[in-house]
């Protein structure tokens, strides 16, 4: 339950099963990260199509997380789909090594209609197979959300 300054909440992202690398990170041009899965909506704040989560008019507070492995450098952004608008930049990470961090990011935006939404990310250095998040949980740990972006609804 939300109180408060939120009426709602809801989070959205992309679920591997144990054991399973997120794929293939490209440098050279944003790549759209994936979104498949409402992971919890009570209130149907969000629905989600194609890698894309929409919003109806309201005023949201929006934190997103995708992790980058062995990929350099690399950082993510909101992107408005609908009006082709760039809405708020992650953080910019840097990967030592065999490691893997997150870029992070949050935005408070008000729409007055419906919006699609997209978390875009970039790399310094293509890695392959699962350069867009290691999941290294053995076979018999639960699966894992990869990437995440979590959503509260202004009351």
């Amino acid at each position: 339950p939300v109180s408060g300054l939120y009426s709602s909440y809801a989070m959205v992202g992309e679920r591997l099963a144990a054991a399973t690398a997120a794929g293939t990170f490209t440098s050279g041009a944003y790549r759209i990260r994936i979104i498949d899965e409402e992971i919890y909506d009570p209130d149907g704040i969000v629905s989600i199509s194609t890698n894309q989560f929409t919003l109806q008019a309201g005023t949201y507070l929006i934190w997103w997380s995708c992790p980058g492995y062995i990929v350099d450098k690399h950082h993510t952004k909101l992107y408005n789909v609908t009006d082709s608008a760039n809405v708020a930049a992650g953080e910019a990470c840097k990967v030592n090594g065999s490691t893997q961090t997150r870029s992070s990011g949050m935005a408070r935006i008000t729409i007055t209609g419906a919006k699609a939404f997209e978390i875009r990310h970039m790399c310094a250095s293509t890695k392959a197979d699962n350069g867009l998040g290691e999941n290294a949980h053995d076979s018999d740990m639960s699966d894992n959300i990869i990437s995440w972006v979590q959503i509260w609804k202004e009351a």
